[in-house]
């Protein structure tokens, strides 16, 4: 029966992605979050930006896809999606796609269609209420879950057919369906639209061929098929259709207008344009369910005849009726849909278990096996095959091979790229030849990574001749040997030695160094065996069995006269070995830690020896030698005790001064000289996140001058950048797996040059990620970034344009009521002179401001005349009667326990002592209040000046030091002037006392 979701998760009104309104998350953030704040605005400009990704997390046929038109093909890396383009040349240049961490998910709701009871198995969803607390006994888990929405692995791609989207599928807590846009200006972690309708995974996304349509897949837990319509101009999604489908998908694809889903022993056909067979439209029950807007997505199963206990892994459409479907047995068909007549067509079959297959340039079929096989056939050929006899068919039981098999191949242009199972990446020259003869198989270029997990990274700092930057290595025994262009420049296999007396512990790479030179490498394993490897052969010349456990670290001092070599174990001893003649000899052993020794590592020119241990102890060594040519022996000089293990050990930029991350979640700055910390704090944020152990530390200058501490934490998967005081500068998200290592990338030609410095970093998903420390500025977001808009489209419609906004801060309007309220006072001022005051008794009095404090004028009380009352008969009781104070009729609006003294008065105000009944109108001259001492006026800062420029005339009497001839001639106009105003002053109140004083003779 098909079935329509519903919940309490569709019924929220859509928010399109480009919405003046802003969500409420508390996850949203658009800058570095600190819990000291960033003060200094050159810090903003420091930063992590994604340049370059090796290796991939391509497993499936769902995590790649190809586009011949631009010669591009897309797969995954962890939480990105890598789009290459291949050149005509054969280089092949890399953009990435990656959501920002902080970026809110738009989601594409509908409405419920229909209106039953929650007992009606239409309504019934495998899908749980958004709001249950299922992840509070995560070990992770915090209150706002601000962790689990940031790390997300990208594992589906497709693009569309006319080059303008790229849809990428996520898996995680809250996964979404991200499209991007493939526009040159574009934002690369800004997508156009943002699905978040599948709650445990999207397990396979899909163009239709026209564009028109996106149909994304959840996985099994999740249940669901949907199909989007997919606005050209913007890419903005419109559900029209959705069904569940809890079957096991192997493979995806658009045939025409139809879907085709093809798995365990399926092959489904979907028709998103079509209503169910068992929905009438006109119908009473069919009418609750149809929905102009979303509607049950039809589908049909296809008849399988024979191969009906076949596993389907892969379809090729080539038509808008036929496509090529594929099995693990090795089977090939032809699925034709002509006239909506679904069969099932078996047309050859291979030795080979069928992986993946793709249409080719010229009417080709290739495919590709689990044994590392690739096919080649005609697609004419094939489709004008007669139908094979009816043979037994079904999954082949093969073994693993030895060479890797392929996951995923696609056409670009004239070549084919290939995916194997050990995150390889080919570009491959097939041409086709008859069916006896081999296919031409010349690989123009590979793409070379890491197909296990990637334990650590190390610099390669001294220049050398490969133009070796940096080394990896991962669990299996491969070192790879990168340029400063992410080249791999060598290759060395290290075999891992399996031993069964080591109680069936697997033996595993830990540690490698180079030599400065590169011309050899030395290697730790599980078992504590020390190998020196030459690179150009990749065969071991010296290996010694150092230890009784894991080695955890190896350091290296070169000199003209000799080569030390020091290994640290979690035995708690540490191994001094020289390098003499091609061979390891054991200088001297030190055992004066109690715990497992997790690093070690030379300073100062190889005079000191340092190393630290799980006993909470960093132990400085010094060098002891009874002459220059000899290797020197090392004694114990100090020894710092932390408050906790110490996880990571790094020399500083600084002189005697060790970078250490601990078990407790702090950074540390330690001096060496008297062990002493000096400068401590939690590597924390104010996400909601808890404090995080920083598995690995270096430490870099800066564009500010003020050095930086970038580091890995393994728990969040996060990369941060710190600043010595505290301060989270940068912090961001790529790695889907543990992260392991970081180092720091100079320039061998100018190694000062910050703008070269680049951090790598590797994690056990098998990637390694390169990030710039000073990313790009931000470019201005118009509408030529992204996709066309519709202002785009229409120029010159009013209706078509961007609405205006002009949003004024609360600081702003602050600012306006205070200007308002200083225009307020002025008014008063004016409203206050003698010839307002002195009016009639008729005359309307002038209404108070709302802004004044002046307290309003009213009637006394009842309560206060009854006071005033009991207060008389008192006094007459009195056998000494005192003088009546004068008091002050209380006011309603003032509190009791107030004073009337501490009222503030207004310009102009008359004192409350000074005030008269209600019946007293008329304002003499005699009662008129003495405003010349009030604070603010003319005269109150006549007599402050008085007093500042007596005190100034005393300090000029002393010491004058620092006073210049500038200043005191500055002074000396300023006062010019002033004396000139004042004598105007008062030769204008001469003459208005001589009138006035011959007025008054007149009148007399």
């Amino acid at each position: 029966m098909n079935t329509t979701p519903r919940g309490p998760r569709h019924t929220t009104p859509q928010i399109a992605a480009n919405s003046p309104f802003a969500r409420n998350n508390a996850t949203t953030s658009t800058g570095p979050r600190s819990p000291i704040k960033v003060g200094n605005r050159d810090r903003q400009e420091l930063g992590l930006s994604l340049k370059r990704v090796i290796g991939t997390t391509c497993q499936s046929v769902f995590c790649f896809d190809h586009l011949a038109s631009t010669r591009s093909f897309a797969y995954t890396a962890g939480a990105a999606a890598v789009v290459a383009s291949v050149g005509h040349d054969g280089k092949i240049s890399q953009r990435f796609f990656r959501a920002n961490p902080a970026q809110p998910s738009q989601r594409s709701h509908f409405q419920p269609i229909v209106s039953a009871s929650p007992a009606d198995p239409r309504l019934r969803s495998p899908l749980p209420p958004p709001d249950r607390s299922e992840w509070n006994d995560s070990p992770t888990g915090n209150k706002n879950g601000a962790v689990r929405e940031r790390v997300k692995a990208a594992t589906a791609v497709s693009f569309s057919p006319n080059g303008r989207f790229l849809a990428v599928g996520e898996t995680g807590y809250k996964p979404r369906v991200l499209v991007f846009s493939l526009a040159d200006k574009s934002f690369a972690d800004l997508p156009v639209a943002s699905i978040s309708e599948h709650t445990f995974g999207v397990q396979s996304v899909s163009f239709a061929p026209d564009s028109k349509y996106l149909a994304s897949l959840g996985t099994v837990n999740d249940g669901f098929l949907y199909v989007w319509s997919i606005d050209e101009r913007g890419g903005s999604p419109t559900l029209i259709a959705s069904n569940k489908c809890t079957t096991s998908v192997r493979h995806m694809g658009w045939m025409g207008c139809s879907l085709v889903t093809v798995g365990l022993r399926f092959i489904k056909v979907w028709r998103p344009n079509d209503l169910p067979a068992s929905v009438n439209e006109n119908s009473e029950r069919g009418y609750g369910l149809y929905n102009r807007q979303h509607k049950p997505l039809a589908g049909r199963n296809t008849l399988l005849g024979d191969l009906l206990d076949a596993t389907f892994t892969c379809v090729a459409p080539f038509s808008e009726t036929k496509a090529v479907v594929c099995t693990d047995g090795g089977d090939i068909c032809i699925l034709d849909d002509d006239e909506k007549n679904q069969r099932l067509i078996r047309v050859t079959n291979v030795d080979f278990s069928i992986t993946a297959a793709c249409i080719g340039p010229d009417s080709q079929v290739i495919i590709t096996g689990l044994d590392g096989s690739i096919e080649v056939f005609d697609l004419d050929e094939l489709n004008r095959s007669f139908v094979l006899p009816n043979t037994p068919a079904g999954s082949k039981n093969l073994t693993r091979p030895s060479t890797p098999g392929y996951v995923a191949v696609g056409s670009v242009g004239d070549a084919v790229v290939t995916v194997d199972n050990s995150h390889g990446i080919q570009l491959r020259n097939i041409v086709p030849k008859s069916r006896d003869e081999e296919s031409d198989q010349a690989v123009i270029q590979k793409l070379p990574a890491h197909s296990d997990a990637v334990l650590g990274v190390r610099a390669i700092t001294a220049p050398n001749e490969q133009d070796i930057a940096f080394i990896s290595w991962s669990a299996n025994g491969t070192v790879i040997f990168w340029s400063s262009e992410c080249e791999a420049k060598a290759m060395v296999f290290i075999p891992m030695d399996q031993h069964v007396d080591m109680y069936n512990v697997v033996n595993e790479l830990k540690t490698v160094v180079a030599f400065s030179d590169v011309s050899h490498a030395v290697s730790g394993d599980k078992y504590g065996v020390l190998r020196v490897s030459n690179v150009d052969t990749g065969e071991d010349v010296s290996r010694v069995r150092a230890h009784a456990g894991e080695v955890t670290d190896i350091a290296m001092h070169e000199s003209v006269a000799y080569t030390l070599i020091a290994s640290s174990s979690r035995d708690r001893t540490i191994q001094l070995l020289t390098w003499n003649s091609g061979r390891l000899d054991l200088l001297q052993t030190l055992d004066e830690h109690a715990g497992s020794v997790t690093s070690v590592m030379f300073a100062k020119n190889g005079e000191q020896l340092l190393s630290c241990s799980a006993d909470r102890t960093v132990v400085v060594r010094g060098a002891a030698r009874q002459h220059d040519q000899a290797p020197p022996l090392f004694v114990i000089t100090r020894t710092i005790t932390l408050k906790s293990s110490p996880t990571c050990l790094r020399m500083s930029l600084f002189e005697d001064t060790l970078l250490i991350s601990a078990t407790d979640r702090t950074i540390q700055l330690v001096g060496t000289r008297y062990g002493r910390v000096i400068s401590c704090f939690k590597a924390s944020d104010t996400d909601g996140g808890d404090a995080v152990i920083m598995s690995s530390l270096v430490h870099l200058p800066s564009t500010t001058g003020s050095p930086i501490i970038a580091g890995v934490a393994s728990s969040d998967k996060s990369v941060r950048m710190y600043s010595e005081d505290g301060t989270l500068l940068a912090r961001d998200w790529g790695h889907t797996e543990g992260v392991t290592d970081i180092a720091l990338l100079k320039s061998h030609t100018a190694p000062d040059d910050l703008a070269a410095m680049k951090l790598v970093t590797v994690a056990a998903d098998g990637t390694i990620f390169i990030w710039a420390t000073v990313p790009e500025r931000p470019r201005s977001r118009d509408s030529s970034d992204a996709a066309p808009s519709f202002a785009s489209m229409a120029p010159g419609i009013v209706s078509a344009e961007q609405p205006l906004r002009k949003v004024i801060s609360h600081s702003e309007l602050a600012r306006f009521q205070r200007a308002k309220s200083s225009e307020t006072e002025n008014t008063e001022l004016l409203s206050a002179s003698p010839s307002t005051r002195e009016t009639t008794t008729g005359g309307l009095k002038k209404k108070p401001s709302r802004l004044s404090i002046r307290p309003p004028r009213l009637e006394p009380s009842p309560l206060g005349t009854l006071r005033n009352g009991l207060t008389a008969k008192s006094r007459q009781r009195s056998p000494s009667p005192t003088p009546p104070s004068p008091r002050l009729p209380p006011s309603p609006r003032t509190h009791p326990r107030s004073a009337p003294g501490r009222h503030r008065l207004s310009v102009g105000a008359v004192p409350p002592i000074l005030a008269t009944s209600s019946t007293e109108k008329t304002t003499t001259k005699d009662t008129k209040p003495d405003t010349t001492t009030e604070f603010g006026s003319v005269a109150a800062s006549t007599e402050q000046l008085s007093r500042m420029l007596r005190a100034y005339r005393q300090k000029l009497d002393g010491n004058c030091t620092g006073l210049t001839g500038e200043r005191l001639r500055e002074l000396e106009k300023e006062l010019d002037a002033t004396v000139q105003i004042v004598q105007q002053k008062l030769a204008g109140k001469d003459r208005k006392g001589s009138q006035d004083t011959s007025a008054a003779e007149d009148s007399d």
